[in-house]
């Protein structure tokens, strides 16, 4: 499905349509830009709600994910993510705040209260989140994304995920 803009009798809507060749109609591909709404108020309305919903389907289906930049402010999506650990996957956090953001954050409403503390210091940390008998993990890499030093990072977070790491393109609107 695609997001577009359709503009008819004067009124500007927003509209979903299947992934076609262009059609005749009034219809062009809109960019989605954040909104100015309380996150509560915004992540209900489209596109939004589909997103988020997309993304709470197919993350479990992955056994790690990498975020970059984020700060779990979120309550929602944050959620969605340690959620994601306490399962037995693996999460890795890249930011220069990383470690402080995910416990200060992310754990704040976390049900029961994680005790866990990081262990390591410096560029990368570990924390365990447990649920029902499966143990998850988190890696916090403390650094910015360095064009710089982009393959040492890659390496270190493929040594956090242990295996192989396929790099995925970003999920658009047209994806959905």
């Amino acid at each position: 499905m695609r997001w577009l803009a359709d503009e008819a009798d004067g009124r500007r809507s927003i509209v979903q349509k299947p992934n076609t060749n262009a059609s005749a109609d009034r219809s062009y591909d809109m960019y989605i830009r954040p909104s100015l709404d309380t996150k509560d108020e915004a992540t209900q309305k489209e596109p939004y709600a589909t997103i988020l919903r997309q993304f709470a389907r197919t993350l479990p289906s992955f056994d790690a994910c990498v975020v970059i930049g984020y700060s779990f402010r979120d309550p929602h999506i944050s959620k969605e993510l340690v959620d994601f650990a306490r399962s037995g996957k693996v999460l890795v956090v890249l930011s220069p705040t990383a470690a402080a953001d995910f416990k200060s954050n992310a754990l704040r409403d976390s049900e029961p209260r994680e005790e866990s503390e990081w262990i390591g210091d410096g560029r990368l940390k570990y924390m365990a989140l447990e649920s029902g008998g499966q143990k998850g993990a988190v890696y916090a890499l403390n650094e910015k994304l360095d064009k710089n030093r982009i393959a040492s990072t890659i390496s270190t977070i493929k040594s956090a995920i242990g295996g192989d790491m396929v790099i995925f393109k970003p999920l658009t609107a047209g994806d959905i």
